[in-house]
């Protein structure tokens, strides 16, 4: 039992016990706490039908509907214990109640429409810049890296700093590509120095 018509059937036989229940109760107290409880019941129930047919069900409802049938099941069992009503009531009550339950956590999510599989082409691959198509930026920065066996980056972004951190790290990248510099990264700290000696 997994349709929507299934649970309805399940939820309005369990909700009959629980209302039979109730009026068998002899506390007027206990017998308005379970009609209370039988009324959150009820608009959980009804929360998870229709968050099911409107939005394609969501876990949270048919959680929330759940620890509502457990908090039943316990006033249940503490209406036993109390002696407020016959034992056979109480029992036709809880036993209802987890065949409510059992069904709940079989209920069949509704299947989602298939996703349309979305052909996704593969940007070509940039080429590594040529020495020969270096521009004339990445020619400083390769200049100042040679001045030295190596440096730090933070010492180029200095010397560099009317290029952006993001353009500076792109640039040492096509760079690194090119074979012009070599990268070492120590811990934290990165080093950029000539790939080839002088």
């Amino acid at each position: 039992m997994d349709t929507k018509e299934d649970i309805v059937t399940i939820f309005a036989h369990c909700f009959r016990a629980l209302n039979r229940f109730g009026i068998k109760m002899e506390d007027p107290f206990f017998s308005d706490l379970c009609a209370g409880k039988s009324d959150k019941l009820l608009s959980e129930f009804i929360f998870l039908l229709k968050e099911r047919s409107e939005k394609g069900y969501v876990a949270q409802c048919r959680d929330g509907m759940i620890s509502q049938v457990e908090s039943f099941l316990e006033f249940i069992h503490i209406s036993r214990h109390l002696k407020l009503t016959g034992l056979a009531t109480s029992l036709l009550a809880e036993q209802d109640l987890l065949n409510l339950k059992i069904q709940l956590l079989n209920f069949k999510i509704r299947e989602s429409k298939p996703v349309k599989a979305i052909k996704v082409e593969k940007k070509a691959e940039k080429k590594p810049k040529s020495s020969n198509e270096l521009s004339p930026v990445h020619m400083q920065i390769a200049s100042f890296i040679r001045q030295s066996d190596r440096i730090r980056n933070l010492d180029v972004f200095k010397k560099f700093s009317t290029i952006s951190k993001r353009t500076m790290k792109r640039k040492l990248s096509e760079l690194i590509q090119a074979g012009s510099i070599k990268r070492t990264i120590e811990g934290k700290k990165v080093f950029y120095s000539p790939a080839q000696a002088n």
